[in-house]
């Protein structure tokens, strides 16, 4: 009762605010990585006369951040009912909004979530209570920052993931407690980031949080899958160039506790190169090394500071064994204003010696991505996209299980992590603030039971695998999953996110052979949400 009563008086302070600061206006240019909010705008950054970067996300972009408010403003709902009422800050404004012109700005939104799921013999639950402060100060500094609690009750297969990497669906440090419906997840969170915009050259951010690189909706280079994690970003435009410096600390719960009380640590460094050839074709080029701290006194390493030159002859400088690199190349066409292709290829380790002795060498390690994504696909505001991504046995993996590429234990790059195929179709539509959304993945895995290790698992030391040549993509127990996702909703209020979803969902897991751990398996069940939302919440693995 006591925090019910805190509750509500922070709610009238937050109510008092806004009653005090009615018209100001939110300057944070830092876009969020969620797929609903980049729908709103997504279409207009594509056009074949834009020279923007898609690629790397969060966007840090005036121009996009102002495209992006005009989606928005083209939501607002103004009539008689709403002009100068309290309706109108329901459906159209911020929860509060402090400015003062040219010199800062801090805006609040709610973060609240309230997911119910219902199957024939169960029930899931998930709840989200916090906020988000963003906003300026001056013309060159913008800030962020995410705070919330959140509990659930999720399927098994949810479960386990969380039990094996320790977090909280993908999103934060788990932790488990005993509630009245039983075992319960929970994780209390804290991110941002703070950015400045140097001139219209440099751009610098220090976060904690997440960064995508790509244009589908999965990434083989690095993607929001992993859980947060602190970082540096330098991005330098110039010309028909964005080049991306990423510098982050990452942590390994597998190998336990150390000796200092703190989980081992890992440092990745990357850089990504973005190139508009013409104003249709796109192109870029990606490197990341990846290197341990198990005793934590290594820290983070000099050598890799250099914002310019390639890992591979550091690695040969300092030994092999001091770092994994992996390279990665992307490209994008724009066919149409609404349509464009896109790929992407990673490479991890191939040897040519080896290669010669034999067929299927465990080490001919590498992924590709191939989609296509299209706007006002046949009717206004249908928009589709499809992709296929297929990643070989044992890429993203390293010999020393620190050093592969993951963060917590769960894939930097897609969830399911190596030696698979997968199908990935969505469609979006949008007819002012009612949305609807359909989902479809199909992929094919080959999974590890009883003890072996045919390249699936990426946490695993890659010096285990079970033969040198003769491998094969899919090897293992072959496995298929399904998973559809359909759902309708209503946009309640565009600038704090707030809509609210019913759907239904369903997921299915079949090895050809039940052995082991790989047991057949299917979740499907009925949901209702009303929520806000500023980070993506993956299902669908």
């Amino acid at each position: 009762m006591k925090d019910m009563i805190y509750h509500i008086k922070d709610i009238k302070l937050l109510f008092f605010l806004c009653w005090m600061t009615i018209g100001a206006t939110a300057q944070n240019i830092v876009l969020p990585i969620q797929h609903e909010h980049k729908n709103l705008y997504e279409n207009k950054i594509h056009q074949m006369d834009s020279n923007f970067h898609t690629a790397v996300q969060p966007y840090v972009n005036k121009s996009i951040f102002n495209i992006s408010e005009k989606s928005l403003d083209d939501l607002r709902i103004d009539n008689k009912y709403t002009n100068g009422s309290f309706l109108n800050y329901i459906l159209n404004e911020e929860l509060f909004q402090v400015e003062e012109k040219g010199d800062f700005n801090i805006t609040g939104k709610p973060i609240a979530g309230l997911y119910a799921g219902w199957a024939s013999d169960t029930s899931y639950a998930m709840v989200l209570r916090g906020g988000r402060l963003e906003g300026s100060i001056g013309k060159k500094v913008y800030y962020s920052t995410d705070i919330y609690w959140g509990n659930a009750i999720t399927p098994n297969y949810i479960v386990n993931r969380n039990e094996s990497t320790s977090t909280f669906i993908g999103n934060g440090a788990r932790r488990t407690f005993i509630g009245s419906t039983g075992q319960q997840e929970s994780s209390l969170n804290a991110t941002g980031h703070i950015t400045y915009q140097a001139n219209k050259y440099f751009n610098f951010q220090l976060g904690h949080g997440k960064v995508f690189i790509g244009d589908g909706y999965r990434s083989l280079l690095l993607s929001d899958n992993s859980t947060f994690y602190p970082y540096a970003r330098l991005t330098t435009k110039f010309w028909n160039i964005e080049y991306t410096n990423l510098y982050t600390s990452m942590i390994d719960v597998q190998s336990g506790i150390t000796n200092q009380g703190t989980l081992p640590r890992k440092y990745i460094t990357s850089h990504y190169l973005s190139w508009n050839i013409t104003p249709r074709l796109n192109i870029g080029a990606f490197e990341t090394v990846i290197y341990q701290d198990s005793a934590n006194t290594r820290g983070f390493d000099l050598y890799y500071l250099n914002p310019v030159i390639f890992y591979r002859p550091i690695e040969f400088e300092i030994g092999s064994d001091a770092g994994n690199a992996l390279i990665g190349f992307t490209a994008k066409f724009k066919a149409t204003n609404d349509l464009h292709f896109y790929g992407q290829f990673i490479f991890d380790e191939w040897s040519g010696s080896r290669n010669d002795a034999g067929d299927g060498c465990w080490c001919n390690k590498y992924g590709w991505q191939l989609g296509f994504k299209s706007f006002n696909t046949f009717i206004p505001n249908l928009t589709v996209q499809s992709e296929v991504n297929s990643v070989t046995f044992y890429t993203y993996s390293h010999r020393i299980p620190l050093q592969n590429y993951a963060n917590s234990n769960l894939a930097l790059a897609h969830p399911l992590g190596a030696n698979f195929i997968e199908s990935m179709t969505l469609l979006r539509y949008q007819n002012k603030r009612w949305t609807g959304k359909a989902q479809f993945m199909y992929a094919l895995q080959g999974l590890d039971s009883l003890g072996t290790h045919w390249g699936a698992d990426i946490n695993r030391p890659s010096r285990d695998h079970e033969q040198d040549y003769g491998n094969k993509l899919l090897q293992g127990v072959k496995t298929n999953i399904n998973y559809a996702d359909v759902s309708v909703g209503y946009l309640v209020n565009p600038r704090m996110n707030l809509q609210f979803e019913a759907g239904y969902r369903y997921r299915g897991f079949t090895p050809e052979v039940e052995i082991g751990n790989l047991q057949q398996s299917v979740d499907a069940y009925f949901y209702l949400a009303f929520k806000t939302n500023f980070t993506n919440w993956y299902y669908d693995y």
